[in-house]
């Protein structure tokens, strides 16, 4: 059930409370509601539920300035100020009210000078979500908090003001006629309850300031810094060679798991210091051996991963201390580099690692062979890249295994690295795209060999076409493969476009179309007057459904349609 905010007028009680006081007593209770739902939906430092925080404090502070306090009484289901209805919720498992009055609390009170850090301990403890309300009831947690300008009147309070009532009462007991109401009243008017001091200080002011400062540093203190440091001081330090080894496992697993919980500044520091030890003139070779092989088990599975949304949260580590980080990586485990690649999710970052890796493959190359056969694309794809960086030829066998492979973000790699690299054995693999499964792969293959002027592939691109494979492709495809060879063989091949044009297709008005549709798109791109010529020729000769085609490819040549090839669209 949703809760309710009474903002009727009331009949006030005798002693007469004004309409703006209940209106505002209202209007605090409305902004309590609203920000008690909030920390049940937003996060702590939801924006949303930072401005409902501040409407609630303002709304409190003027409150609190204008009438001293701020008291409400709880009954089962509702709360009410000084006798007018501020709330009123009659779910057990949502209302406040019943939460309070289910402990005990029969009023609780708001006093002038309420600081927000009071306000959110209130609202934390009232609050149904709130994970630690398991644990203990509401009072005893306004107790354990201590909350200087807060305080709460419990049912047992009340029984023992009645008492006392009664015991200044001649007669039977009257309290048997009297509502809760009018028993509240009278106790409120016969005991005054007094305030006890905030803090009792019995230090003097010396002592005091050296507690304060004793506080302050142990806030300051962090302990996991001061656990590595500890540490790195042992593996410094330690003379036994038993000792070094126990303890540098020790000191691994601290920085590994420091990676999995997100505690990565202090993770870094701690390999930071064993790359240093590592290279450091101190120690004997045999442990500078034992560092640089403890710093290649550091990088398990769960570390990387832990490291790789450290790295994508861009506050922990910046690129340029990432480029150091990198380097220092790649020179003891470069095969973590290439983990992390297919870990990282920030674009920025990525491109920092793509460098590094690049540069240690270009001297091995051999650490990205066990990433080709990866079950995850994109890290094939990504070393597939780094090959075409380095233009190695070192794995060409491993890459053209791939040019079939399922991806076809993969199969676009491959062939920009069969292009990129100056290997002439890397060519001829090239044609093997002109079987690829997927159309628009075809189409990017033969434009590629097109733009790489690729002479080695004329030949077979002529034999391609002649196939009858080659007659059931679609027309974008077959567009794609002639205007590859018009720009491999150029002048060369002008007599193929020639008969194009010029041949006879009876009853077979389709192919006809096609074999138009081609050699008006590769024509243009041969140097010379005999394109031009030819597209002119084949404008006077063929019938009226190929004019546009040939039109826009006369265009297409940047020169003026002959006035004779014109007079024959009339005919």
């Amino acid at each position: 059930m949703a809760d309710n905010i009474d903002m009727t007028d009331e009949a006030p009680p005798p002693d007469e409370v004004s309409r703006s006081e209940v209106s505002l007593a209202t209007d605090v209770m409305l902004a309590m509601v609203k920000t008690t739902k909030g920390l049940r939906m937003y996060q702590a430092n939801n924006s949303v539920l930072e401005k409902f925080f501040q409407d609630l404090s303002e709304k409190v502070s003027a409150m609190l300035d204008q009438y001293g306090q701020y008291r409400l009484d709880v009954d089962r289901f509702e709360l009410k100020y000084k006798g007018h209805q501020v709330y009123e919720n009659s779910d057990p498992k949502d209302s406040i009210a019943f939460r309070m009055y289910s402990d005990g609390i029969r009023s609780v009170i708001f006093k002038k000078g309420l600081c927000d850090w009071e306000l959110k301990e209130f609202l934390d403890i009232v609050n149904m979500n709130s994970s630690s309300s398991l644990d203990d009831d509401i009072v005893t947690r306004f107790w354990d908090v201590g909350l200087p300008h807060f305080a709460y009147i419990l049912e047992e309070d009340y029984h023992e003001i009645d008492r006392q009532i009664d015991e200044h009462l001649p007669g039977s007991s009257p309290l048997a006629n009297l509502t809760s109401s009018q028993l509240r009243e009278l106790a409120t008017n016969a005991v005054g309850l007094a305030d006890i001091p905030d803090h009792l200080i019995t230090l003097s002011e010396d002592d005091a300031a050296a507690l304060k400062g004793l506080v302050e540093a142990e806030e300051q203190f962090q302990p996991l810094e001061a656990t590595a440091r500890i540490l790195s001081a042992i593996v410094s330090g330690v003379a036994e060679d038993e000792l070094f080894t126990k303890f540098l496992n020790i000191y691994l697993k601290l920085a590994g798991n420091l990676f999995v919980s997100g505690e990565s500044r202090v993770a870094l520091k701690m390999f930071a210091f064993l790359q240093r030890r590592g290279t450091a003139t101190e120690p004997s070779e045999t442990r500078k051996q034992e560092l640089l092989l403890a710093l290649g088990r550091l990088w398990s599975d769960d570390v990387l991963k832990g490291f790789s949304s450290a790295i994508d949260t861009g506050s922990v580590i910046s690129p340029d201390e990432l480029k150091s980080l990198s380097i220092l990586i790649g020179r003891s485990t470069p095969a973590a580099l290439c983990q992390l690649l297919g870990q990282v999710e920030n674009m920025k970052m990525r491109k920092v690692l793509l460098d590094t890796t690049a540069d240690f493959a270009r001297e091995r190359p051999q650490i990205l062979l066990p990433f080709l056969k990866d079950s995850r694309w994109f890290v094939v794809r990504n070393m597939v890249f780094l090959l075409s960086q380095i233009r190695s030829t070192d794995l060409l066998d491993q890459v053209v295994a791939l040019i079939t492979h399922r991806e076809i973000r993969v199969r676009k790699e491959v062939l920009r690295y069969l292009l990129s690299v100056p290997d002439p054995k890397a060519k001829p693999y090239i044609l093997r795209f002109l079987r690829d499964e997927t159309p628009s792969m075809r189409i990017m293959a033969v434009q590629l060999m097109g733009r790489a002027r690729l002479h080695i592939a004329l030949n077979p691109l002529l034999d391609f076409v002649a196939s009858e494979v080659f007659e059931d492709m679609d027309i974008a495809v077959k567009k794609a493969v002639y205007e590859a060879i018009a720009d491999i063989g150029a002048e060369k091949t002008l007599p193929v476009f020639k008969t194009m044009l010029t041949k006879k297709f009876h009853f077979q008005r389709a192919r006809e179309r096609d074999a138009v549709i081609c050699a008006a798109a590769a024509l243009p791109k041969i140097p010379g007057d005999e394109p031009l010529k030819m597209l002119s020729e084949a404008l006077k000769s063929k019938t009226r459904e190929h004019h546009d085609v040939l039109i826009s490819a006369i265009d297409r040549i940047g020169k003026p349609k002959p006035a004779d090839a014109l007079a024959g669209q009339e005919n």
